[in-house]
Formats: structure tokens, C-alpha cells, sequence
């Protein structure tokens, strides 16, 4: 039987777990360096909310709350728990099946095997980490990494490059099937 854990032990638990996978966590609520114990209260706070990063400690696997992001159509969805095992492919099939086409998709071009997944890179908020002032000639502009959708959440969020924002994964989603706004949205990365 699993004890029941105070909340600052779930905390800590939590953020022990997440060292162990490379997850590298940042906030984009504060810009100067935040203190021991600013960065101890917002992480608490963050972790007590009720869309949070979310530990099963009789399994430790974690589930993160995640964003998709369509910049095509100015929309996005909210995975309030995607679990780290779950593949992309695993949840764009649900959410974009053929029983389960969105609305707002009226030339039908989101389809699973069309679909591309790509995340930010955050230099910006790596720099106010550090508690520096982000210059984009000395920490880099921001970048576009394409995510294989056979990867797992804990695959990409574990990676170098990724960020995890105040507990939230955040996503883009393309079309291929509109190659012309998805080259001009992944060139808009490259000036």
C-alpha cells in the first residue's frame, strides 16, 4: 500500500522525478531572478492547482496538462492529462479521426497522417532563468523543433531543447495537407 503523501512531499517527489527525466522546467511569469523561496511558493502553488503536472506514485509516471496549438486558425485545445507513455500519434488519431473531424477544419486537411507537431525553444526564458536579460545575438532566437508523433510525451519533454512553462507542454500542430501556410509559419523561425 502507497502512504499518503503531505503536499510538500508530493512536491518534491514530483520535482525529484522530473530531474530524473531531464525535464527542464521554466516560468514566464516573473523576468528577474526569483529567490529560493519565490521559486518554492510558485512551485508549490503550481503544483496544488487543479491543472497541474500530476505524479502517480504507484506507478511514477507522470501526466502533464498540455496545449495544441493551430496558429493556422487561431484556436487550441487543453489536454488537461496527457500521460507521459501516450504517443502524439495516440491523441491527434482521437482528436482527429475520421468520427472526430473539428469544425473549424473545413477543407478536411488535419488528418492524422498529415498532421505535424513542433515545439518552441525558449532561449528567452532560459536567459531570465539565469536571471540575465535575453539578447537574442548572445542566447539564440527562438527555434522550431519537429516532434515525431510516434514519440512519447516523456520522450520530448525530457529532450534538451524542451521547456516546460509554468507546468504546461505546449504544442504547435500543422497541416501538411496546407503546405503553404506551414512552410511560411516554419520560416517565420528561421529570420
Amino acid at each position: 500500500k502507497i502512504p499518503r503523501l503531505s503536499n510538500f512531499q508530493y512536491v518534491k517527489l514530483t520535482l525529484i522525478t522530473f530531474q530524473a527525466r531531464g525535464v527542464t522546467t521554466v516560468s514566464a511569469l516573473k523576468k528577474e531572478k526569483p529567490s529560493a523561496e519565490d521559486i518554492s511558493r510558485l512551485t508549490q502553488e503550481a503544483f496544488l492547482a487543479s491543472h497541474s503536472p500530476a505524479l502517480d506514485p504507484a506507478t511514477n509516471t507522470l501526466t502533464y496538462p498540455v496545449v495544441f496549438l493551430y496558429p493556422e486558425h487561431t484556436l487550441s485545445d487543453f489536454i488537461a492529462a496527457f500521460h507521459e507513455q501516450d504517443t502524439f500519434a495516440d491523441h491527434i488519431a482521437e482528436m482527429f479521426g475520421p468520427e472526430n473531424r473539428p469544425p473549424w477544419d473545413t477543407q478536411g486537411v488535419y488528418v492524422p497522417e498529415q498532421i505535424e507537431v513542433y515545439f518552441e525553444t525558449r532561449p528567452d526564458l532560459d536567459a531570465s532563468a539565469r536571471g540575465e536579460y535575453y539578447k537574442d545575438w548572445r542566447d539564440g532566437k527562438k527555434k522550431l523543433m519537429r516532434v515525431d508523433p510516434a514519440s512519447t510525451l516523456q520522450d520530448v519533454v525530457g529532450s534538451e531543447a524542451f521547456r516546460l512553462v509554468d507546468g504546461v507542454a505546449t504544442f504547435f500542430l500543422l497541416s501538411g495537407g496546407n503546405a503553404t501556410y506551414a512552410k511560411q509559419f516554419r520560416k517565420s523561425y528561421k529570420n
